[in-house]
């Protein structure tokens, strides 16, 4: 499904305040490199592996438990947390609470 004629060089993406509840479709954008998601209703983070790109991704007023398939992922911010990580695929949820 595609959104629109050159979405694919499509960089950076702000959703902040959609009520977006889950995460999907996003295989048409190998070149996202920033996406924000800050005040929205998503409880698992997942379906990002296609986004072989993506540097940063910002999660705060979320309702984040599970976070998975984030290989590539170099930042992740939620609210005034912000992880420089190294090896995504270790990252655990309940570090959000911290």
């Amino acid at each position: 499904m595609s959104l629109r004629k050159g979405e694919e060089r499509l960089r950076l993406l702000n959703f902040q305040n959609n009520s977006i509840s889950a995460i999907d479709h996003l295989h048409s954008l190998p070149n996202l490199i920033f996406l924000d998601l800050y005040n929205n209703e998503l409880t698992a983070i997942q379906n990002l592996a296609v986004l072989s790109s993506l540097r940063v991704l910002m999660l705060g007023k979320n309702r984040i438990t599970q976070i998975a398939n984030l290989e590539c992922l170099r930042k992740l911010e939620v609210g005034h947390h912000t992880w420089h990580i190294q090896h995504a695929s270790c990252f655990n949820a309940a570090l959000l609470n911290a």
